[in-house]
């Protein structure tokens, strides 16, 4: 018999905007964070945000209403400065997944042995979600569409030793 566990607490992300509002070319800018994203309902510096009544599902993983675009610097939105969330401040959701193998071997003759092996992976059948969605200006901000990884598989082996 044999076993195998894996346990993560959930993958580190970064919160994004869907444009560069600093117009520099730099890719995908980061957002201000103006209150906490891991709490459920209005974030009062976000007014006219709907926030989610509930978080860490697979609509709401985290509130995108604690998150806005840099004001602009001249008052027109041309240039805006860089967000301040940081890297790496959100996690995704935890994963555990269960191998399984058991070995049988049956002596044939002296020198002859057959072995029956059956491996089971993923063997409780968890889901294991991916992350959720990062853009935090758009439509469906913090919810999860995909998941990593399989579901439960059976594989059977016999092997012959001569």
């Amino acid at each position: 018999v044999n076993g195998i566990l894996g346990a993560y607490s959930g993958q580190a992300f970064t919160p994004l905007l869907s444009f560069d509002p600093t117009n520099t070319g730099s890719g995908a800018p980061r957002p201000d964070i103006v209150g906490d994203p891991n709490r459920a309902g209005p974030v009062a510096a976000n007014p006219t945000c709907v926030a989610p009544t509930q978080i860490h599902t697979l609509t709401a993983w985290y509130n995108p209403c604690a998150f806005m675009v840099p004001p602009s610097i001249d008052g027109v939105q041309t240039a805006t400065r860089f967000g301040d969330a940081g890297r790496g401040i959100l996690r995704g959701p935890r994963s555990t997944n269960v191998d399984l193998s058991l070995f049988k071997d049956f002596q044939i003759r002296e020198h002859t042995l057959l072995q029956f092996r059956t491996e089971v992976f993923n063997l409780f059948n968890h889901p294991q979600f991916g992350l959720p969605n990062m853009t935090t200006d758009v439509q469906g901000a913090g919810s999860i569409t995909g998941t990593n990884g399989s579901s439960r598989q059976i594989q059977f082996a016999l092997k012959l030793s001569f």
